[in-house]
């Protein structure tokens, strides 16, 4: 029989998980809060090495014809953002983008989510303390789990080792 704390640290832990989603890019997975995955202007997004995208890469563009390079552009009201589902994050030196679902990147959701959070249900979040420069790692029965996060919140992607 459970006492009534015990059930409501099983109710978090289910919780918990429920509010997440696994990611994938081939080579890495991720795991990461699906309120955290939002639309995004792509030229707001950061590239591997943490800079800003920008409108010139991103490919943005304003109505009737002008280009990024025109002086005027950023007085323009017709500018077009290319719009991108993805997640901004701090990796401990960097902040990153993660793009996901389209010709922009290589993210897509993980085919063997159910599995990855079975594992993950069951490790202990790491401690602020346990961090080192944005980072911590948690073994798991089947995987290692990798916490990025900045100092003044909780952790926002989870990488599968």
């Amino acid at each position: 029989m459970y006492l009534k704390e015990e059930l409501n640290v099983l109710n978090e832990s289910k919780r918990k998980v429920k509010d997440l989603t696994v990611i994938t890019n081939g080579d890495i997975t991720a795991i990461v809060s699906k309120k955290d995955i939002e639309n995004q202007k792509l030229c707001e997004c950061y590239n591997e090495y943490g800079q800003e995208i920008g409108c010139y890469d991103a490919g943005c563009w304003v109505e009737g014809g002008k280009g990024v390079e025109d002086e005027d552009w950023a007085e323009d009201p017709k500018e077009v953002h290319i719009e991108v589902e993805a997640l901004t994050y701090h990796d401990g030196r960097n902040y990153r983008s993660i793009i996901l679902g389209t010709d922009y990147s290589t993210w897509d959701y993980a085919r063997e989510e159910k599995k990855i959070l079975k594992d993950f249900e069951n490790i202990e979040e790491p401690l602020p303390n346990e961090y080192n420069h944005g980072i911590a790692k948690v073994k798991g029965k089947n995987y290692t789990f990798m916490f990025s996060r900045m100092s003044d919140s909780s952790y926002a992607v989870c990488f599968v080792v």
